[in-house]
């Protein structure tokens, strides 16, 4: 009896520090220890019944322990900051400075597109504009958003605009698809290398309460223009390619793997590993999460029907460069995807 309690009270803690921490480690040491407290509920001598008893309360208490561990974690993730903002330019993110003129200027919008300003800003005394990249004339094909400079601290993503541009131009896809491109979401916060926003906010963070203007602005464009895709360019610190799909599209996940390591992209361990991938989308993708009012985009996406792919770079390669190679490469997939698969409707009945 003494040894079934220290067990299950071990399995519990470490349920809770598992759910606290999201480590794949810890989460396996978890199942180890539940294997364990299995095998010696069963196999000493004593009632059925309190079998029975001991094996429902740990896998109770796994449960429960692991998202009150969830919930305990995401306490101290807000969406809001009140600290005063701060630049970051000691950031590893950051190995090319944003020149939002330059990328404007590189960017070729030629005939086919034009650009609209969706919102302007007013920072310490300076302008800043949220633009929109969209068709000159009405086209009949899936309508696809693409998003970029969320994070001002993630620049690679801001950087593959003008390469997913020229994709699109020499495969002539504006022709067939209907395309919506905001390069700058966060343009104080890429002027100042800083993960969040001219109100010190994470924008990806506020798709409850929409707090911020950049999330009510994608709120009102997600449920006016009624996209079929989005594709939403990040970075981050995982060890290779990153990419989160949430299509239909048949074989896509295998598709840009192979390409990523055809083109010698390195890929994030968590895309081999389904139970590190699964940790990480957890944080933010269960219910539970809400209590904190907390939802990112690509579950707000989700909820409104939107078929959409989250892609991130390794924001820790010091090869700038191959950051945005690999975001074109998915952004690549996406489109082949969708013309060897054009019975695909694109949307997502909602929930």
């Amino acid at each position: 009896m003494l040894l079934r309690i220290v067990i299950l009270s071990l399995l519990i803690l470490f349920s809770f520090v598992s759910g606290f921490f999201s480590n794949y480690v810890l989460t396996i040491a978890t199942l180890i220890l539940f294997v364990i407290f299995s095998s010696v509920n069963f196999l000493v001598k004593g009632k059925a019944t309190l079998k029975c008893v001991f094996f429902g309360s740990s896998i109770l208490g796994i449960f429960l322990l692991f998202h009150v561990g969830l919930v305990t974690r995401n306490s101290f993730r807000h969406v809001c900051f009140e600290a005063e903002l701060k630049d970051k330019f000691d950031s590893k993110l950051n190995l090319r400075p944003v020149s939002l003129e330059e990328i404007e200027k590189s960017i070729e919008i030629g005939d086919d597109f034009v650009v609209d300003t969706l919102q302007e800003l007013d920072y310490e005394g300076k302008r800043f504009f949220i633009k929109r990249i969209l068709p000159k004339n009405k086209v009949e094909g899936s309508k696809i958003l693409i998003l970029s400079g969320v994070h001002g601290s993630e620049t690679a993503s801001v950087y593959a605009i003008p390469e997913i541009m020229k994709k699109i131009r020499s495969e002539n896809w504006q022709k067939e698809f209907h395309f919506e491109i905001i390069y700058a979401l966060n343009p104080v916060g890429l002027m100042r290398f800083n993960r969040f926003n001219e109100c010190n906010c994470d924008i990806n963070r506020d798709f409850i309460l929409f707090k911020t203007t950049q999330s009510k602005l994608l709120r009102d464009l997600v449920q006016k223009e009624q996209y079929d895709y989005a594709l939403d360019l990040h970075e981050g610190p995982y060890g290779g390619h990153y990419f989160i799909n949430k299509t239909t599209i048949s074989g896509f996940d295998e598709e840009v793997v192979q390409a990523l390591k055809k083109e010698n992209i390195p890929i994030s361990p968590m895309l081999t590993n389904r139970l590190k991938d699964f940790l990480f989308q957890y944080e933010l993708d269960n219910s539970w999460t809400k209590i904190n009012q907390i939802m990112p985009f690509d579950n707000y996406l989700k909820s409104q029907g939107v078929e959409n792919i989250l892609s991130e770079s390794n924001g820790l390669s010091d090869n700038f460069d191959r950051r945005i190679r690999g975001h074109v490469i998915v952004f690549k997939k996406l489109m082949e995807g969708l013309k060897n698969n054009s019975f695909t409707t694109g949307r997502i009945l909602k929930p």
